[in-house]
């Protein structure tokens, strides 16, 4: 997981006040806690990412589930708004 925000870090200009990394370090947290083995740990990271994903669309603009199937080095170029 770690390698993955590394790479999104310097793809997206090793920038963290960029809009679209946010959008990615919330989408990465997604996945990683949808395989969180321990159930009761699993139920709440689901509730952080879903609170999370309530407030990050309309800082960002942008919200990625998930369920989506996004590769390494992917870059958002314009964030809406």
């Amino acid at each position: 997981m770690f390698d993955r925000i590394r790479d999104d870090y310097q793809t997206h200009g090793r920038r963290l006040t960029n809009r679209a990394m946010w959008a990615m370090l919330h989408y990465r947290f997604g996945i990683w806690a949808a395989y969180v083995r321990f159930a009761p740990l699993r139920w709440l990271l689901g509730k952080v990412y879903g609170a999370i994903g309530v407030i990050l669309p309309s800082f960002s603009g942008i919200f990625i589930d998930r369920q989506m199937v996004v590769g390494r080095r992917f870059h958002i170029i314009h964030p809406g708004m």
